[in-house]
């Protein structure tokens, strides 16, 4: 009896010596997976899953070292073993659906970031990242509520606002957009992306000046994203600060090579509205040799050939923005212009007519009034001056007191 309990006590104790080998291996291994030796902690994991092939935490954080040396195809094998031999290990779905989505294997990380939400309902960092990749595939109501669970949780990860943020904005619910912003820059006040799209929300509202500010801080923080320019260059020239406008839009010719034809459209439109002609027909020439199609650039080139007096492009210019865009009230009035003052009157009636069918301005029946009196009819030139001086145009009232009494 006395042989058998020490044989007995010599197999316990063996086994518990093994047990405390393999347990110490395991947490040397752990450590230097820690401090980046990847090599010596797949050893050591190695070693353990040997004495103990059933050890699915060795299985898993040797998968996590396979793939800090992009052995994928050996990281995704244990990661599987480990959920084998576990199927309730929560974190070993959710870092085989880190490693899935690496290579590009959307459905499958979702499918194992939704299992482990499953095991473990409340494990923020899966339902933040299967937020993430419901929202890169355009499913933004199933990211809403990953992103909604993850902001009741009272998350810490600006991120998922931002997200929210964006898909609001896709919705076009620019107040929740904002306040999502906001909470993600309270997480992260230094984030360039956060303040560009705070700022792209106020140029949505078209404030201008509290977009300029936006983009102020977000260039400052990512003075490399050449779009921030771009975006700042369209607010400062809504703001008509145009000599800022055409410093961002230079900058971006100069740096963006795929933005260069947008920003010579609204740099040659902020060289317009200062009055620049010159540079605005330069740069709108550049768009439109190219652009074929683009109602801003005709029209803009024809407003600047008009204030450069060259009236026969800026005629032609006009008209193929009438084209693209045929109810532009101001193209037919400025072409109606040019027409009266060719003395090509009837033209200019029925430009002034067709200006009048999409915008009803005082100034519209003043010139019309003054085509039909110039084509000798009294009585239609007197009913347009009378409705202009009705709206308050003041040479309307000079020239009704004038030719019709």
């Amino acid at each position: 009896m006395r042989q058998l309990l020490i044989i007995v006590s010599f197999f316990i104790c063996f086994h518990s010596l093994v047990a405390q080998t393999v347990n110490f291996y395991y947490d040397r291994g752990a450590d230097k997976l820690q401090s980046k030796d990847y090599e010596g902690a797949i050893k050591d994991f190695t070693y353990v899953i040997e004495k103990y092939p059933d050890y699915y935490e060795a299985w898993h954080d040797r998968a996590i070292a396979w793939t800090a040396q992009k052995k994928y195809e050996d990281a995704l094998d244990d990661y599987s073993k480990a959920i084998q031999i576990n199927n309730k290990y929560y974190l070993a779905y959710y870092n085989r659906a880190l490693l899935q989505y690496s290579l590009g294997k959307h459905t499958e990380s979702v499918n194992d970031l939704s299992k482990a939400i499953l095991i473990k309902p409340e494990y923020l960092p899966a339902i933040e990242k299967r937020g993430e990749l419901y929202f890169e595939k355009n499913e933004f109501e199933k990211a809403l509520i990953d992103f909604t669970k993850a902001s009741d949780m009272k998350t810490g990860n600006f991120k998922v606002y931002l997200l929210m943020a964006l898909i609001f904005k896709q919705k076009s619910n620019i107040p929740a957009a904002l306040q999502q912003v906001e909470h993600a820059l309270v997480l992260n006040p230094t984030d360039g992306e956060s303040n560009k799209v705070k700022g792209l929300l106020h140029f949505g509202q078209q404030k201008y000046s509290d977009a300029v500010k936006c983009f102020n801080k977000a260039v400052a923080m990512t003075p490399d994203d050449e779009e921030l320019f771009f975006f700042r260059g369209q607010a400062l020239l809504n703001n008509k600060d145009y000599v800022a406008s055409i410093s961002d839009f230079s900058h971006v010719i100069d740096n963006k090579r795929e933005m260069r034809k947008e920003a010579y459209l609204y740099r040659g439109i902020a060289y317009y509205e200062s009055e620049n002609y010159l540079s605005a027909e330069k740069d709108l020439n550049k768009v439109l040799q190219t652009e074929k199609k683009s109602f801003v650039a005709y029209y803009h080139r024809a407003l600047t050939l008009y204030y450069l007096g060259k009236d026969d492009r800026a005629k032609l210019d006009f008209s193929e923005a009438i084209k693209i865009k045929p109810d532009c009230d101001d193209a037919y009035f400025k072409r109606g212009m040019l027409y009266y003052k060719r003395k090509k009157y009837d033209l200019a009636i029925n430009d002034f007519s067709k200006a009048l069918k999409y915008m009803s301005k005082a100034e519209y029946y003043y010139f019309r009034g003054a085509a039909y009196y110039e084509s000798g009819k009294q009585n239609e030139a007197c009913n347009d001056l009378e409705k202009a001086m009705k709206m308050g145009y003041e040479e309307a009232r000079k020239d009704f007191g004038r030719l019709c009494y």
